[in-house]
């Protein structure tokens, strides 16, 4: 018998792989035990750079020969193989190939599952003794999140042939499809799409058909599309420093894990105080400043110190169901006690003994909201007097004003009067201002002497009508009859002064006056 040829036993290996197989006869030693890996377990259509097969043997035969043979189906059922021989250092060895390039006719040109058989020939043979198998797309990843690329690749088309890419979803073509593309010379086709942030998410079709090229094994494979998540680039504190009532604002900037900024949605800020207090702030996107803003008014009741900033993890959503951040940065700012500003003002000029001084102070908060709650006292300060005598203020809700009164005493000079005013609450917040300005401190008038004045007014009044009356009677007679007019107006403008309130007050004075004295 001639010495067979190498092509000739390789062939005859591989048909007793496939009879053990057909029969199930698997003849393993029972000690060794063997394991198969693929590395990558999945990839695109590519022979380039291939997978990483890996056979591991453990409880061998020290110095002991083993033979192997590793079978390759790929989807369109045509078969390639390599062979492999060692001898065993020890117990446990192991071997790498590279599929295809270590493969006989081996390829990775279509869409579907590849199954790796491997057979022992020595010392034993057996037609099973580990087997394996290798997933291929035409994309790089069978699950994708919005907002990454897709890539697709394809072999074994024409050079440069024009083919055709269809992506659907629900039967519906995606945006922009169908392409067209050129494959490169070696008849490779690569393609890549991105995936928008609205786009909806579930299953998808990715189908590519060649302008002359008809494959055993059509290119079609489906994925899944997913909601993507968001990162915070940072966030922006308006103001490094504020005092109570004054409003904090914040700012930030989101982007998608895949690419791209958030340009919609909603989110919440959590605002911690000193004593680890939470306030939670709505934040909302702002198509103008192309950021999310909110703003918290800080109460004149919280504490003082270093407060912190930060978005709730998974709180921000944009309006297509995206949601994040895991985790965010977080920013500081400080929180002093309000400084109170006051406007003074009170009753100036004349001012009689026992009349009172009223004080009016609108007293506001560092946003100008009104200040209506706390301790409010004004100090009155005529000339020569450095401490001012106290009043105490009330809040007059309809004014929005603190209001109060000094009266006015004979101790207090005419000069120019110091009024000042200071507000405070029990939480520290507190202001002060002052004003001034000229009062004339005027003595009340007797009452003998307001008789005499009054008496002095009613005969100068009626003196005057008399010379009138007199200068009317030497006027020509032809005048007479206007005289007599005249002089009748006189007696009724006279007539009108008697009846006048202050002359009334004048005669029931002196009446009283007569009284008192027949008694």
């Amino acid at each position: 018998m001639g010495i067979l040829s190498r092509k000739t036993k390789t062939l005859i290996l591989v048909l007793v792989a496939s009879l053990f197989l057909a029969v199930g006869l698997v003849p393993v030693h029972a000690a060794t035990q063997y394991a198969l890996s693929l590395n990558p377990g999945r990839t695109q259509e590519q022979s380039s750079p291939g997978v990483t097969v890996t056979l591991t043997v453990t409880g061998a035969s020290s110095g002991q020969p083993y033979s192997f043979l590793l079978l390759v189906t790929d989807p369109s059922g045509a078969k390639s193989n390599a062979t492999r021989s060692t001898i065993a250092p020890g117990s446990a060895f192991s071997f790498q190939l590279n599929y295809p390039s270590d493969f006989s006719r081996g390829s990775i040109k279509y869409v579907g599952q590849y199954n790796v058989n491997v057979a022992q020939t020595t010392p034993s043979v057996s037609a099973s003794v580990a087997s394996g198998h290798l997933d291929v797309g035409l994309t790089d990843k069978s699950t994708y999140e919005r907002t990454y690329p897709v890539s697709i690749k394809a072999d074994a088309y024409s050079s440069n042939e024009t083919v055709r890419i269809d992506i659907t979803h629900a039967s519906l073509s995606a945006p922009d499809f169908p392409a067209f593309v050129n494959a490169d010379p070696s008849g490779n086709v690569f393609f890549s799409w991105l995936t928008t942030p609205d786009l909806p998410i579930g299953n998808y079709n990715v189908t590519i058909t060649g302008g002359s090229t008809v494959k055993a094994v059509r290119d079609s494979q489906s994925f899944v599309l997913d909601l993507t998540g968001v990162t915070i680039r940072g966030i922006n504190v308006a103001q490094s420093s504020l005092m109570r009532s004054q409003t904090a604002r914040f700012s930030f900037s989101a982007d998608y894990l895949g690419g791209g900024p958030v340009q919609s949605g909603f989110a919440t800020l959590l605002v911690t105080q000193p004593d680890f207090t939470i306030q939670q702030v709505p934040a909302t996107y702002n198509a103008t400043s192309a950021r999310f803003e909110a703003g918290y008014r800080i109460p004149l009741v919280s504490m003082n110190g270093s407060w912190t900033a930060l978005v709730k993890a998974n709180s921000l959503q944009d309006s297509y169901g995206n949601s994040g951040p895991d985790s965010s940065p977080s920013a500081d700012f400080i929180v002093t006690p309000a400084s109170l500003s006051i406007d003074l003002n009170f009753t100036r000029g004349d001012i009689v003994i026992g009349n009172v001084v009223a004080i009016y102070s609108n007293i506001t908060t560092p946003d100008g909201s009104s200040f209506a709650a706390g301790t409010v006292s004004a100090f009155v300060s005529p000339p020569g007097r450095p401490i001012g005598n106290q009043v105490n203020l009330l809040y007059d809700s309809s004014q929005r004003k603190w209001v109060g009164s000094y009266t006015v005493s004979t101790n207090d000079p005419s000069g120019v009067w110091l009024v000042k005013v200071s507000a405070s609450d029990p939480y520290g917040n507190s202001g002060s201002g002052s004003t001034s300005s000229i009062v004339t401190v005027v003595a009340p008038v007797s009452q003998g002497s307001t008789l005499t004045l009054w008496f002095l007014t009613a005969f100068g009044a009626i003196a005057a009508g008399l010379l009138v009356g007199l200068f009317l009677l030497r006027r020509k007679r032809t005048f007479q009859h206007h005289l007599q007019v005249d002089l009748q107006a006189v007696s009724e403008e006279a007539s009108k002064v008697k009846n006048q309130e202050f002359f009334q007050s004048i005669k029931e004075q002196i009446e009283k006056q007569r009284e008192g004295k027949g008694s």
